[in-house]
C-alpha cells in the first residue's frame, strides 16, 4: 500500500485536490476494514496504518508548505484542511499560519488574505489538539491585536474590529461571500428536519463542527427545504468536503 499511496500524493499546484481526496478515501475505508492476516498480522496492523497515515498527512503538509512559500494561499490551505481534518494539530497549527497577518507578511503576501480570527480559532485548534508550540505563536498574535486597537491608524484607514479573536468564528472570504453545501432537498420542513438530523449522525466525523442548517427555498413557484452545511470562507474549501461526501455516497452540491 505504502507505494501506491505515495504516488497518489504526487501534487503540483491547484491539482492536489485531484491528487489527494482518493488517499483519503482509501485511508478511510482501510482503516474501518477487518485485518485477515494471523494473529501476528493483526497485532501489528494498527501501528503499521497509523504509521502510513501520518506519514501520507507530512507529505500533504509539506506539499502545502511548498505551496504557501510560493504564495499560493488557497491551494495551500485547502491542503492544510484536509490534513487537518484527519487529526493533524501539526496542520491546524499551519493552516492558523497561513491566516496569520505576521506570517504572510514574511512571506511577502498580500495583506487580504490575512484574517487575525481565523488565525487564533486554528491557534487554539492546534493547542488543543497537542500541539503546545502553537501557544507562542497565539500569544504574540492577541498581543499585535491589542496593540492595534490602542493605537488606531488615521479615520481614513479605520480598524474593522475591536474585538479579539474568538475561537469558532467563520468569517466570510476575501470575496465577501459564505458557502454552503446542499446535501438534501425535501418538500417539507418536517420530513427535511428529520433528514437534517439523520445527516449529523451519519457524517459528523467528516463535517466536524460545521452546522447543518434548513434553507428554505422556492424553485418555480414550489416549496422546497435544503439540507446545507456551512459555512465556508472560500468555494474550494466547500469543493474539497463536497468530494469527500461524495466518496462516501453522499450526494451535495455547492451554494452560496
Amino acid at each position: 500500500m505504502g507505494s501506491a499511496v505515495m504516488r497518489e500524493i504526487g501534487i503540483r499546484g491547484r491539482s492536489g485536490l485531484v491528487a489527494v481526496l482518493p488517499v483519503f478515501a482509501v485511508l478511510a475505508v482501510t482503516a474501518s476494514s477487518p485485518a485477515e492476516a494471523g494473529d501476528a498480522g493483526k497485532a501489528e496492523a494498527p501501528q503499521a496504518e497509523t504509521s502510513v497515515t501520518d506519514h501520507l498527512i507530512d507529505r500533504v503538509i509539506a506539499r502545502a508548505d511548498g505551496m504557501l512559500d510560493r504564495q499560493d494561499v488557497e491551494s495551500a490551505r485547502l491542503l492544510y484542511r484536509l490534513a487537518a481534518s484527519q487529526g493533524s494539530a501539526k496542520a491546524a497549527a499551519r493552516l492558523a499560519a497561513s491566516y496569520d497577518p505576521e506570517e504572510l507578511e514574511a512571506l511577502g503576501i498580500e495583506p487580504q488574505f490575512a484574517d487575525a480570527v481565523a488565525a487564533a480559532d486554528w491557534y487554539r485548534t492546534a493547542i488543543e489538539e497537542g500541539y503546545p508550540e502553537a501557544a507562542a505563536a497565539l500569544e504574540r498574535l492577541l498581543a499585535a491585536h491589542e496593540k492595534a486597537v490602542e493605537s488606531p491608524p488615521p479615520a481614513k484607514a479605520p480598524v474593522t474590529s475591536a474585538a479579539l479573536p474568538v475561537a469558532g468564528a467563520a468569517p466570510l472570504g476575501a470575496k465577501g461571500k459564505a458557502y454552503w453545501i446542499q446535501l438534501a432537498s425535501l418538500p417539507n420542513s418536517a420530513t427535511a428536519e428529520r433528514e437534517r438530523v439523520r445527516l449529523k449522525q451519519g457524517l459528523g466525523a467528516l463535517l466536524g463542527s460545521k452546522d447543518l442548517r434548513l434553507q428554505e427555498r422556492q424553485p418555480g413557484g414550489r416549496t422546497m427545504f435544503g439540507v446545507q452545511t456551512g459555512p465556508f470562507e472560500d468555494r474550494a474549501e466547500a469543493d474539497a468536503l463536497c468530494e469527500l461526501l461524495k466518496a462516501k455516497r453522499q450526494d451535495c452540491f455547492v451554494v452560496w
